[in-house]
């Protein structure tokens, strides 16, 4: 296969389209952030992970539940200030309890966990 320099452009522009991500996605991708980094666990205490969750930090809500959980924390922050509300309804609703990066994080809600959470960092 033989490609001309006069094609060169036009294969370059079609294959920087085809990774770009989509602008619908781009202000999602942007408050999700790989510094905050959420831990959900199976005991009440904070102790025996379950998995991993990256929410929004701009303070809007982040529906999200996970068969077993009973505790969750923030397990990473990437600025001076992060906190996190987990309330025991979807839609930031019912009960909540709030943790803070390295001073009282661990939300214990024991035999029913949390089904979402709104977080922000400062």
């Amino acid at each position: 296969m033989r490609f001309f320099a006069s094609t060169l452009p036009f294969i370059t522009s079609a294959l920087a389209a085809a990774v770009a991500e989509p602008e619908s996605l781009q202000g999602e991708l942007a408050s999700r952030d790989a510094g905050f980094k959420v831990n959900y666990y199976t005991d009440g205490g904070c102790t025996d992970y379950l998995t991993s969750v990256f929410p929004f930090t701009d303070g809007s809500c982040y529906d999200y539940s996970y068969t077993g959980d009973n505790s969750a924390n923030i397990a990473n922050c990437d600025a001076s200030n992060c906190e996190c509300i987990f309330y025991t309804q979807s839609g930031c609703g019912g009960a909540s309890q709030t943790v803070r990066y390295n001073n009282a994080n661990c939300a214990s809600n024991f035999g029913r966990g949390f089904l979402s959470m709104m977080c922000h960092r400062a």
